[in-house]
């Protein structure tokens, strides 16, 4: 499950990191994403909750956003996006760097369309 929060500011993302620690997220500082504050949830040692926080209405924010709504907007898409997940997730069980790499060409190939006429 992936979540994203909104932040007035990036510093606001420092008074995150312990109060969702206490809950049992970990942190993982940017983890590849500029101005990102990125929280895990594991339950029996697998990731269930991915927590990305970034400033509201950032460009990544805008990013995210668009990547969701047009998932929403084109089903056919969604499901391919659905099942290129699953085979990755069982390639790479215990290898998350490898997994979102995995992804990677999927999405930028729809936020490309973000710019389209």
């Amino acid at each position: 499950l992936d979540l994203m929060l909104g932040l007035k500011t990036l510093a606001d993302g420092d008074a995150l990191i312990k109060p969702l620690e206490r809950l049992g997220y970990e942190y993982y500082g940017e983890f590849g994403i500029p101005d990102r504050y990125f929280f895990v949830l594991k339950y029996q040692g697998r990731s269930v909750v991915h927590l990305h926080c970034f400033v509201f209405d950032s460009s990544d924010w805008q990013r995210h956003l668009y990547f969701k709504d047009y998932l929403l907007d084109h089903p056919e898409q969604l499901k391919q996006y659905e099942v290129l997940k699953i085979r990755l997730a069982k390639q790479f069980y215990n290898d998350r760097e490898n997994y979102s790499k995995g992804k990677n060409e999927f999405i930028q190939r729809i936020e490309a369309t973000r710019f389209e006429p």
